[in-house]
């Protein structure tokens, strides 16, 4: 398998094939588990810069929450 600075690098690679690099992308998640602690936490303890926008994200849980005001919960 390929290391996390490896997939890092590919997937970056992809989104300038894609015409994606540089302008506002979002990622849509089912929670905020995987961009917002744990792929943080990995690239800190491995110390692998982690690009901007990583940052960018939307938790579909909460904005089902929030339009139908149910819990967040699964």
């Amino acid at each position: 398998a390929k290391s996390l600075k490896e997939v890092l690098a590919d997937f970056d690679a992809w989104l300038g094939q894609q015409r994606l690099k540089g302008k506002r992308i979002c990622f849509l998640t089912c929670g905020d588990w995987d961009l917002g602690e744990i792929l943080p936490f990995e690239c800190n303890r491995k110390r692998i810069d982690l690009p901007d926008y990583f940052g960018t994200f939307a938790n579909v849980k909460e904005m089902f929450a929030s339009k139908f005001r149910k819990t967040s919960g699964m």
